[in-house]
C-alpha cells in the first residue's frame, strides 16, 4: 500500500520547515522573496516527487503574481495527460507567462507587470514595431 503523500511525515517537515525559514527568504520556484507571516507557503516537491526542493508561493507572489507551486502542478498535469503547452514570453523582460482573455494588445505580448506594459505602450508612441522576445532560457516547461 503506497504511503500518503501528504500524511505526518510531511506535516511535520512543513511545520518545522516554516519554523527555521528565515524571513525573507527567497522562493524556490521564482526566486523572489517571501514573507511566512503574510504570504502562504507551500512546501515544494522536486521535479520528481522524491524528495523537497524548499518553500514555495501558494499565495500569488507580491512581485511576479505566480503561484508558483500550483503553477507547476498544472503545468505537470497538463503534460500528463498529452497536452501541449503553449509558452508565450514576454516581448520586454522574457518572462513565460498565459495571456488573459478579453485584454488589450499590450497586455498580451507582455507579462503584465505595469514597466513592461508602460515600455512596450511607450513604443507603439513612437511609432517603433514592437520587440521580439528574448531567447528562451532552456527552462523545459
Amino acid at each position: 500500500m503506497p504511503r500518503p503523500r501528504y500524511g505526518t511525515a510531511h506535516q511535520r517537515a512543513v511545520k518545522y520547515g516554516l519554523r527555521a525559514l528565515p524571513v525573507p527568504a527567497p522562493c524556490v520556484r521564482c526566486g523572489h522573496e517571501m514573507d511566512k507571516r503574510v504570504d502562504v507557503l507551500n512546501l515544494d516537491h522536486d521535479d520528481y516527487g522524491d524528495g523537497y526542493l524548499g518553500f514555495s508561493h501558494s499565495s500569488p507572489c507580491r512581485t511576479c503574481g505566480a503561484r508558483c507551486n500550483q503553477q507547476l502542478g498544472g503545468i505537470k498535469g497538463a503534460l500528463a495527460q498529452g497536452k501541449r503547452l503553449r509558452e508565450r514570453r514576454c516581448v520586454i523582460c522574457g518572462l513565460p507567462y498565459t495571456a488573459p482573455r478579453g485584454r488589450t494588445s499590450a497586455i498580451q505580448q507582455t507579462c503584465g507587470k505595469r514597466e513592461c506594459v508602460a515600455q512596450l505602450k511607450a513604443s507603439r508612441r513612437a511609432r517603433r514595431s514592437d520587440p521580439e522576445p528574448p531567447e528562451p532560457t532552456g527552462r523545459v516547461w
